[in-house]
Formats: C-alpha cells, sequence, structure tokens
C-alpha cells in the first residue's frame, strides 16, 4: 500500500493517500488492513489496486453456479476474548455470520496403504487410531499430540501481532516472551526444524505424507502443534461462502472509514526524492502524490523494479538469491454437482499414480 497526504497529484502492488495522505500499493488483505488503521488513526489514504477487484491472493470468483475459491483455508480467533479477534473488528471482519466453525481439520487418504483417517477436534481419538494402523510410530505420535495438548488453553492467535520488533523496547520483548512462556519448550530444538526434516523419523509411508502435508512441510514443527491446538480448543473456522464475503466486510469497513480504491490501476515506480518517497507513478503516467507511500504488495517487486534496486542491501539481494521458498503448488478446480453436505472440508487424496498433464 502507499499512503500519503495533503498533495493528491494523482503499478500493482496497490497504492492509498490521507489527511497527512498517504498511498497505498495493493488491495489484499494487508492493503486493506493498513488502509483501516491509518483511516482510523486521521490519515487520508487511497490504494491503488492493479485488478479489477479487491482481495490479492484471498480472492474467490464464481464459474457459472460453482464457486471457486483457492484462498483462505481457515481462520483462529474469530470469538471475543481472543487477540486477534479486537483485529478482526478494527477491519470489519466481525460478524459471526461469517465464519462456521471446524470440528474437521481433514480426511487423509492414502491409496498405497490403503489408510483413510481423518484428524478433529478429539485428537486423542486421532492418536489412537494413529497408534494401531502405524504401531512403529507409536513415540513419535504421542510426541504430535503432546506437543499439541501443551499449546492447549493458550491464545497463539496474536503471536506476531504486537509491535514491530524494531520498536520493541528490552522490557516488551520480556513481557512478550513471559506471555508465551507456557509453549516455549514445544518451540525450540526438534520443534524448530521443519516438518519435511521432522518427519525422517516416521517409519509409516502413509504417516509421514501426512504429517508432511498437515501444512506445507517446509514450516516449523511448532507451527503444525499450534495449528491443531486451535482445532482441539474450537479456535478454528473457514468462511462460509468463500473469501469475496471476508475481503468485501473489509472494504465495506475502509470505505466507511473514508478511505479510496483505485482500480485496474497498475503502479509502475515509487516517487523518490532526497532519500524519501513522495508518490507513485502509474503505468498510464499519471502521477499521485502524498505525505508517505505504502507498498504492501509483493517485496521482490517493490524493492528492485518499483524502486529500481536503488536501496537494496547485501542481506536483502542474499534473502531472495538464497532463501530456500515453499515447493510450489499448482490448483486446479473443478465444479461437482453433488452434495457434499456432511463431508470434511478438506480431503487430501495421496494417489498410487501421479495425475499427469499433457502438455
Amino acid at each position: 500500500f502507499f499512503f500519503s497526504s495533503r498533495r493528491r497529484h494523482t503499478r500493482s502492488a496497490s497504492v492509498s493517500w490521507a489527511r497527512r495522505c498517504v498511498q497505498e500499493t495493493g488491495s489484499g488483505i494487508s492493503g486493506l488492513s493498513t488502509g483501516c488503521f491509518a483511516q482510523a488513526h486521521g490519515y487520508q489514504t487511497k490504494i491503488f489496486e492493479h485488478h479489477f477487484a479487491p482481495g490479492g491472493v484471498a480472492a474467490s470468483w464464481k464459474r457459472k453456479n460453482y464457486l471457486i475459491d483457492g484462498g483462505i483455508h481457515f481462520l483462529t480467533g474469530c470469538k471475543p476474548g481472543t487477540k486477534i479477534y479486537d483485529i478482526f473488528k478494527s477491519v470489519g471482519v466481525d460478524k459471526p455470520e461469517l465464519y462456521t466453525e471446524m470440528k474437521t481439520y481433514g480426511r487423509y487418504i492414502h491409496e498405497e496403504s490403503n489408510i483413510n483417517i481423518s484428524i478433529g477436534q478429539d485428537l486423542l481419538k486421532f492418536g489412537e487410531e494413529a497408534e494401531k494402523h502405524a504401531p512403529q510410530d507409536k513415540a513419535i505420535i504421542k510426541e504430535i499430540i503432546k506437543g499439541v495438548q501443551g499449546m492447549r488453553g493458550i491464545d497463539t492467535s496474536g503471536m506476531g501481532m504486537g509491535q514491530p520488533p524494531e520498536l520493541m523496547t528490552a522490557f516488551s520483548k520480556i513481557q512478550s516472551i513471559w506471555e508465551m512462556r507456557g509453549i516455549l519448550k514445544y518451540t525450540r530444538k526438534r520443534y524448530s526444524q521443519p516438518v519435511k526434516e521432522y518427519t525422517k523419523e516416521i517409519k509409516a509411508p502413509w504417516l509421514k505424507t501426512m504429517v508432511n502435508n498437515l501444512f506445507v512441510p517446509e514450516v516449523p514443527v511448532w507451527f503444525v502443534f499450534m495449528v491443531l491446538s486451535g482445532l482441539a480448543e474450537g479456535e478454528m473456522y473457514y468462511i462460509k461462502n468463500g473469501c469475496t464475503t471476508f475481503i468485501d466486510g473489509m472494504v465495506k469497513h475502509y470505505k466507511s472509514l473514508g478511505g479510496d480504491v483505485q482500480y485496474k490501476s497498475t503502479v509502475d515506480k515509487i516517487l523518490v526524492k532526497d532519500g524519501k518517497a513522495f508518490g507513485i507513478k502509474l503505468a498510464n503516467g499519471q502521477e499521485h502524490l502524498g505525505d508517505y507511500v505504502i507498498s504492501t504488495g509483493d517485496g521482490y517487486n517493490t524493492i528492485y523494479n518499483l524502486l529500481d534496486g536503488k536501496y537494496k542491501t547485501e542481506k536483502i539481494d542474499n534473502r531472495y538469491k538464497k532463501w530456500e521458498t515453499c515447493h510450489p503448488i499448482v490448483f486446479a478446480s473443478y465444479g461437482v454437482n453433488s452434495d457434499f453436505a456432511g463431508e470434511p472440508p478438506f480431503t487430501s487424496i495421496f494417489m498410487n499414480e501421479p495425475i499427469k498433464l499433457e502438455p
């Protein structure tokens, strides 16, 4: 996002401006959230969005009568009393009618092993069933269940939602650690390694595949513990009618605060003078000036294209060149004319033979 103010001289990402004026680039979740908070704190903002609709990667759409949704899979903290609920309320998505409680995280079918197993809120039941099918992995199954149970009763929804690290004082850092003291032992040592490394100890092929796919295999083990503890606590939800209703709620709230969004507006450059961003230039040549510019689009595009790579550092270069990325995922969506009432929201089928796509 870009925020700006006072001056309104009017590629994407999206951009916005404000009363001190803010220009934002991108109307995804981060852009809309930035806009809501800026408007609520006295800034006049405008968001510039490349696409013809908001949402970014949290997008869904209809093809004939079928809803195609590859965006938000689940949310936590949708009930009052959790740390993140106040953030949901601040951006207009605290409405209970948006969500349905997730009672089953997913069903996993491993064709080669002929295993069909589900993970629901009763994790002890899952543990017993898993041990029955993989007695050779009893120890690690118990370890996983113990890690999940150890995180229960602790509100982890606000992790990372406090002060940014660069603004934290020594006291606030100690306070943050103290609040999370109950789960620290589950975030260290072997639980801090990627799931794909942790699962090398698992002997049963179906269990190894399933645990690797509880989220993505690159996340740390403790993250999976945290997700499943939210399920067990009844704090996991999915959006009833797709991402569009969630994003529409944010857009409505943002506009009610006085914010503006300009679609089909590709931000080409961030304008900089004397080391300070003062506006944006669109692909059509229009310039929009402001007191502040906030980019909430892709980091690489912002640093290397919108800013021409002039403000990169060796550390930034190293991240983009050497850091390992998540494995690529291809989504293929099919509309099926059938009733899936009573089925879990997610079913993962690990096939004997991979699907081959002809060129």
